[in-house]
């Protein structure tokens, strides 16, 4: 439950400042989840497993966050940043 209340707060606060801007772009999100793939596969997980939760830039950066529900019998949430060259994965 806490995770979702942090989803929708994300959300909110990305309409809500100036500074953030929804991402509708597929191809970086694909990109993004091709990032994340590799710890997915060690925790025994696939790319099906995750799912897009929100996905804001804020300056030149474009943030993704994936929920993953099977994750340990309970669910998980994995940010991802984006650069212009690459994308890499970061805990939550």
């Amino acid at each position: 439950m806490r995770i979702v209340f942090y989803v929708v707060t994300l959300f909110f606060a990305s309409l809500s400042f100036g500074g953030f801007e929804p991402i509708h772009d597929k191809v970086l999100e694909k990109k993004a989840l091709d990032a994340l793939e590799g710890h997915l596969v060690a925790e025994g997980l696939t790319k099906d497993d995750a799912e897009i939760a929100l996905a804001y830039e804020e300056g030149g950066t474009r943030v993704f966050f994936f929920l993953v529900r099977e994750h340990q019998g309970e669910e998980e949430l994995y940010r991802v940043f984006c650069s212009k060259v690459k994308c890499r994965f970061r805990y939550n």
